[in-house]
């Protein structure tokens, strides 16, 4: 099968793509790929590997060949899953693999914010320790997080991970429930009440129709005053115009953002003008170290593998089960000429196989018996027969020597 990996340089060439070529006919790799490009790149393409590349029900409906998207992350908002189940494609994601890596991320930016690191870093050249009248320079607030509490929306892997190392440093942790559910699990609290008691808000939750724009002026101005603001989950869940009003008055104290809602977001995006303060953005990256890269990888490889697998099985039985019609007009001791071989069964073969294979066109065959799955015994006929004799029936070849009438 021929992949196509539309947007390869979301992942760091440090990291091999070996084990995806090993499973596949060809893999076309392209750095990025634009709307306007997708369909001449993946025209004959069986697989389709994207992270954020748009896969849309208009692109799926003209390409015939495509039997299965992966996709280089979890969200898989960029592809059409109706259109996809429509055409009998399969979609695929990866999960869990960035847990430790958004969990260090969350605390790298959160102790950052806390302890006044980039202040104290630019001291070095704005007051150098050697010129201070005294030993220590404490000229901005260190806080701690013992004792503090973090509100955590969105309580899977990721959410528990950060629950975990929270309370390594001694913090409150506030599980929250969904917003607008009137039935509170055990062990959370209200959605509101987690606004207004957590110094710290995390989100970790997917987006959804529901949370759309969750956290809008009003949201903000329910929170606790002088919270911190943490977003890792998805740009859209937060009104990034709220958001930068509740910096400005100091209704949020400090915003860690890694996602906004259109990236790579436009000059005039609210949150990059130069008067929205106390503000630590990053571009997307708090799932990306190598080492979920890698996981992920290993994730498509697994996708891909089981995918081919399950599908070999599946054109079996279908071969097998077309048989069934043609079972009675097959029997010991006809003589079969293969006519061709079911291209289907030639696309998953390896070269060495495919060669042997191709070799009986042309060749006749002696039925010696008939599985009960409709599968033929044969041995190879080396006497020269009349053609009108022989049964010309179109065969496929499986690699352990079984013939079946397509």
């Amino acid at each position: 099968m021929k992949a196509v990996f539309l947007d390869r340089a979301t992942i760091d060439t440090s990291i091999s793509l070996e084990a995806i070529k090993a499973q596949v006919s060809e893999l076309v790799e392209y750095d990025l790929t634009s709307s306007r490009e997708i369909f001449e790149k993946v025209e004959n393409a069986d697989i389709i590997i994207t992270n954020k590349v748009v896969i849309d029900s208009a692109l799926m409906e003209k390409l015939p060949n495509l039997k299965l998207i992966c996709i280089t992350a979890t969200g898989m908002n960029n592809v059409d899953l109706v259109a996809a189940k429509k055409h009998n494609i399969v979609v695929k994601n990866v999960s869990g693999y960035s847990t430790h890596s958004v969990t260090q991320h969350v605390f790298t930016y959160l102790l950052n914010a806390v302890s006044n690191v980039p202040s104290y870093l630019k001291n070095n050249t704005d007051k150098p320790w050697q010129q201070s009248p005294k030993f220590c320079q404490i000229d901005f607030p260190i806080n701690e997080l013992n004792g503090k509490k973090l509100g955590i929306l969105g309580y899977g892997n990721l959410g528990k991970s950060v629950a975990q190392v929270a309370l390594a440093f001694g913090m409150d942790v506030l599980i929250s429930e969904r917003p607008r559910e009137k039935s509170i699990r055990e062990g959370r609290i209200s959605f509101e009440s987690m606004l207004q008691q957590s110094d710290v808000i995390s989100l970790h939750c997917p987006l959804t129709e529901d949370n759309y724009g969750l956290f809008d002026k009003n949201i903000f101005a329910q929170m606790n005053r002088g919270c911190i603001f943490i977003n890792t989950a998805r740009g859209p869940i937060v009104n990034s115009n709220a958001l930068a009003e509740a910096l400005k008055s100091g209704q949020v104290a400090h915003a860690i953002v890694d996602v906004l809602e259109q990236e790579p977001p436009p000059n005039d995006h609210p949150l990059l003008q130069t008067d929205v303060p106390n503000l630590s953005m990053t571009h997307h990256i708090a799932w990306g170290s190598l080492q979920a890269q890698e996981v992920l990888i290993d994730g498509v490889v697994a996708n891909i593998g089981n995918f081919i697998e399950n599908y070999r099985l599946e054109q079996k039985a279908r071969i097998v089960k077309s048989l069934d019609a043609h079972r009675n007009s097959v029997k010991i001791g006809d003589k079969i000429k293969v006519v061709s071989i079911d291209e289907r069964i030639l696309e998953h073969l390896p070269e060495d196989e495919l060669k042997d294979l191709k070799s009986f066109i042309g060749e006749v065959f002696v039925v010696e018996d008939i599985n009960s799955d409709g599968s033929m015994v044969v041995t190879k006929s080396w006497q020269i027969e009349d053609e009108q004799h022989i049964m010309g029936h179109s065969v496929a070849i499986f690699p352990e020597g079984a013939l079946l009438q397509s």
